[in-house]
């Protein structure tokens, strides 16, 4: 089992990477719309099992919540989208549908100019 450590972030909660070093103030500004899009489904989908008795987040229920996070978060015409998905942390393949008890982590990737910048969180941490 790999057990993941937490990302060292600065006060706004962007990841301190040396990539974020070419970013311009502006685009950090802006950089911060990527950990908050995946917080947010994150929090999107842990009040959806919360207040639901489903053990199942089906597929067009899932694509719902995504596209909130997009178009509300994500909507910035700087942001570059490379992919924003979920995967499944037992053998990294992508979900359609999410299940109550397994493993999870939201992975996105964006070029904010000519930076390409990548972030996760955990759903349902395992360690």
């Amino acid at each position: 089992m790999i057990c993941p450590i937490q990302t060292i972030r600065d006060s706004d909660g962007l990841a301190l990477s040396s990539r974020n070093k070419r970013l311009s103030v502006a685009q950090k500004k802006t950089a911060i719309n990527l950990i908050i899009a995946i917080r947010a489904l994150k929090e999107k989908i842990e009040k959806h099992f919360k207040e639901s008795p489903s053990l199942l987040i089906e597929k067009n229920q899932l694509q719902k919540l995504r596209l909130q996070v997009l178009n509300s978060v994500l909507s910035n015409s700087s942001i570059k989208l490379d992919y924003f998905e979920i995967i499944e942390v037992e053998n990294f393949s992508f979900v359609t549908n999410l299940y109550r008890n397994q493993h999870y982590r939201v992975l996105i990737a964006a070029y904010i100019g000519e930076v390409r910048l990548i972030d996760n969180t955990a759903i349902n941490e395992i360690c």
